[in-house]
């Protein structure tokens, strides 16, 4: 059994033990899996289970510092809030909650191009610095309209991700039929449904664009 309270979750095992009992079907099959035969998810994990801490003794530990500097910005620790997508579909609060979060973490958070809350209104919620992963879509003056938004919302980087022409088969996500919520749009990402294979049209799930 998963523990009952958040507070009781030690590892990350227990955490995904916690969030299968919690979240719908569906959704956890969406947080969970990867593409086609997920050979990266499980590259991942391999990669992370190879990394090793150097223990240094006999050290003056009076002030620890773990701060780093990413391009010209100091970070209070080397971790980012990297980009997902859909969080209304996981929540209600959806990127709002993660908003917050992030900002009693103290930690930076990349904004997926595929939130389904607007960058104004993360920006209000947000005490963290914003960066914003960025999808050149096929509709160039939607795309710039999308950068002035997040240049005016006080976002302070761009990530631009360049790997991705179409969307990797979900399997998982296919068979647990996987749709955005009635009425959860993604205000960034127009391509959706538009020339990339991607199963989680909201066209078809009913939602209004």
């Amino acid at each position: 059994m998963p523990p009952t309270k958040l507070e009781d979750i030690l590892s990350i095992p227990e955490l995904e033990q916690r969030a299968r009992v919690s979240m719908t079907p569906m959704a956890y099959e969406y947080v969970a899996s990867g593409a086609g035969e997920e050979n990266t998810v499980r590259w991942n994990r391999e990669a992370y289970d190879r990394i090793t801490l150097c223990p240094r003794v006999l050290r003056d530990i009076a002030s620890v510092d773990t701060s780093t500097q990413v391009l010209s910005k100091v970070l209070p620790f080397p971790i980012l809030l990297a980009p997902t997508a859909y969080h209304r579909a996981l929540h209600p609060d959806g990127e709002i909650a993660t908003a917050k979060g992030a900002g009693q973490a103290g930690a930076t958070w990349i904004v997926s191009s595929g939130s389904t809350t607007s960058i104004e209104d993360i920006a209000k919620a947000a005490s963290s610095p914003l960066w914003f992963q960025l999808y050149i879509q096929t509709d160039r003056e939607f795309t710039k309209s999308v950068v002035q938004r997040v240049e005016g919302a006080g976002v302070e980087a761009l990530c631009l991700t360049v790997d991705t022409p179409v969307l990797g088969a979900r399997n998982r996500q296919t068979k647990a039929n996987f749709r955005l919520p009635l009425g959860v749009v993604t205000p960034h990402l127009a391509d959706i449904g538009r020339g990339r294979q991607d199963i989680n049209n909201p066209r078809r799930a009913g939602v209004t664009w």
